[in-house]
């Protein structure tokens, strides 16, 4: 898990504080599956979803988690912050 620049994901929903990412599956040719997941300061779950790396930018990976982070941050239209946890 990651922190982010804190921010209200959804109205009404608790203030999204961290990242958590998820390898699922990676066929380490093409295509690799992520599970994310949004969540508040206490570990609450605030937002989930998927995202895939495929084509030009499965290409430009060089296998180093942070590609992965950075992916599905930008992905999402959020920043990492350099806080660590």
């Amino acid at each position: 898990m990651k922190a982010i620049h804190p921010l209200q994901w959804k109205k009404n929903a608790p203030e999204a504080t961290h990242l958590s990412v998820n390898i699922t599956f990676d066929d380490l040719e093409t295509v690799c599956r992520i599970y994310w997941a949004l969540r508040s300061s206490n570990g609450g779950l605030v937002e989930s979803g998927h995202s895939e790396i495929n084509g030009a930018a499965y290409s430009a990976w060089n296998g180093a988690n942070d590609y992965v982070w950075q992916f599905v941050a930008t992905e999402l239209g959020i920043s990492l912050s350099s806080e660590n946890v």
